[in-house]
């Protein structure tokens, strides 16, 4: 190899180390473009959307301008949600989601259910596949987002399935029952490496190329939270906060080893700033400096608790907007509490940030809502009536909004919301 061929391929090699150095939140295996929303809590799992245009600060009363809207997904058939309650997920200019989709059947007995898979044209909202698979009924227990990764679509289903689909025209790539898969999951997919990681009773790891199980890891056997990738050296880290354990746990991804754990619990998603994290449960909301031996925990606030919205960090200060009509500031360092503010009740679906600015679904799905994320006041800078799922989270993608609905997915204009 001549000379300068290896001087600038050392380059790259020393410049990507420090870009993936401690703290690092992303795999290495995800959709070809970070501006895209292509999992659970977006790019790096955290609720922030990266990249795209300037937002400006305000919406018509009538909400952000719609670009289109799907045909009918799924329908209340008076056992629950018709669909569960999976976000919108977008990469390489489509947008996916699952459906747990019931219908009535004769007689006494209770829905049937087909799960769905739906992927639609990003810009005009043209349906492009649809993959049904055999189902059970769930009344909310399947909630899984799909996740992108590879041109590959990945999402377990309402029986403990795992299916692997070619993210293009919907094909079955593979599918996997891992040992103990019963079903009822809402974690979300992550694919770390060529792994496959899922909170589905167990923990389990499985090959991103054929399904085949890689680990499982019984002490974590939650299925409504999902995993974080945490980074530290030359190792990835699974940041495991789990409903049945009531705690939360770091787990070494190469082979399934719990290293530590910690308080936690409740179906919340953690989120992680660097070496920090930051974990709601129903008692409290605590922040931990990340170690190998045992974390720290910075600060913990009983007086912020959720069953199940994620937090999200903006800035200095972590914020959250949940159940139990409340929403909190809180310095993400101290723990000092900035303000607290009673709001409409959000259910379960969890805030985002885009552009420097708090989206999230409010009243239980009945408007949608963005505020000013400072430390200075709590401000609702825009909201509008909208038909939204209760527990579904945004999206958001190249200034784009896609979003659940009661029935369907819709994708509205955030850049040029209308006047």
């Amino acid at each position: 190899m001549p000379r300068r061929c290896a001087v600038l391929l050392s380059m790259f090699a020393v410049t990507a180390a420090i870009l993936a150095g401690p703290g690092c939140t992303t795999g290495p295996r995800l959709a070809s473009s970070r501006a895209d929303w292509a999992q659970w809590r977006g790019p790096q799992r955290n609720g922030v959307a990266s990249g795209g245009p300037a937002l400006p600060a305000t919406w018509a009363k009538t909400g952000p301008r719609q670009l289109w809207q799907s045909q009918t997904i799924s329908q209340d058939v008076g056992a629950g949600s018709g669909g569960g309650y999976g976000s919108v997920v977008v990469a390489d200019g489509r947008a996916y989601v699952f459906v747990n989709r019931k219908q009535k059947q004769g007689g006494d007995g209770g829905p049937v259910a087909r799960d769905v898979v739906l992927a639609w044209e990003a810009e005009t909202g043209r349906l492009l596949w649809e993959r049904q698979f055999n189902g059970r009924a769930s009344h909310w227990g399947t909630s899984s987002t799909p996740c992108i990764a590879d041109r590959r679509c990945y999402v377990v289903g309402s029986s403990g399935t795992t299916w692997c689909l070619d993210a293009r025209d919907g094909s079955t790539i593979w599918s996997a029952q891992p040992s103990g898969a019963t079903g009822g999951v809402s974690s979300s997919i992550q694919v770390v490496a060529d792994m496959v990681i899922l909170m589905g009773a167990p923990l389990t790891a499985l090959d991103a190329d054929t399904g085949q199980t890689r680990w499982q890891q019984p002490a974590l056997d939650g299925r409504d939270n999902s995993t974080v990738l945490w980074r530290s050296g030359d190792q990835d880290y699974l940041i495991c906060n789990d409903q049945s354990s009531k705690g939360v746990a770091c787990v070494r991804a190469a082979d399934g080893k719990v290293i530590w754990s910690a308080v936690g619990g409740g179906r919340s998603t953690a989120v992680i700033r660097g070496d920090t994290m930051v974990v709601l449960t129903p008692t409290m909301m605590a922040a931990y400096k990340l170690a190998l031996d045992q974390p720290h925990q910075l600060w913990r606030n009983t007086d912020v608790r959720d069953r199940g919205a994620s937090p999200v960090i903006h800035g200095d200060h972590v914020y959250h907007v949940g159940g139990r009509g409340q929403a909190a500031c809180i310095e993400l360092a101290t723990g000092k509490v900035a303000w607290m503010h009673e709001v409409p009740d959000t259910e379960i679906t969890s805030p985002i940030v885009a552009d420097g600015k708090i989206i999230v679904a409010q009243s239980w799905g009945e408007k949608l809502t963005m505020i000013e994320p400072t430390p200075e006041h709590y401000r609702v800078l825009a909201e509008a009536k909208m038909p939204l799922s209760r527990a579904a989270s945004p999206a958001v993608a190249g200034g784009k909004l896609y979003v659940r609905l009661k029935d369907a997915v819709a994708c509205y204009d955030l850049a040029n919301p209308g006047s």
